[in-house]
């Protein structure tokens, strides 16, 4: 199997993920806002967020499944990982480091906390966002 430079199945990544493609990326999705949550960048759908970047820290937080969250950082070679505290082991909340993270790894982790978050209606609603087979 042949993989890209930024296969986040191969150890060595050379990107960095800026706030301006991650703000691009989150509004693209439907019916998602941006918002000021303890003085960062928060992205929601229907009231609920999905998404924080901590910019000064390097890393933004999701909201994923117990499932996905172990997925993640099983393929994110240390850049994915639980939030050390209840957040991260009861809620599913994870830190991704936008330093070490792929984009492909940072896309697809953020497709999924939005579909997380997102009312379950959105699956017929938004196909596309859900034809990937999880």
């Amino acid at each position: 199997m042949k993989h890209s430079k930024n296969c986040y199945l191969c150890p060595k990544w050379e990107t960095m993920i800026s706030i301006e493609s991650i703000r691009q990326l989150a509004l693209s999705l439907p019916e998602t806002d941006e918002i000021d949550h303890f003085k960062m960048p928060a992205f929601r759908v229907k009231q609920k967020l999905f998404l924080t970047v901590n910019q000064p820290e390097g890393r933004c937080t999701l909201r994923l499944s117990k499932e996905l969250q172990s997925i993640f950082t099983a393929v994110g070679h240390g850049a994915v990982y639980p939030v050390p505290n209840k957040w991260g082991t009861a809620y599913g909340w994870t830190h991704l480091d936008l330093e070490k993270a792929p984009w492909e790894l940072f896309e697809d982790a953020l497709k999924m906390a939005w579909r997380e978050v997102a009312p379950p209606k959105f699956a017929q609603k938004y196909p596309d966002l859900y034809d990937d087979g999880f």
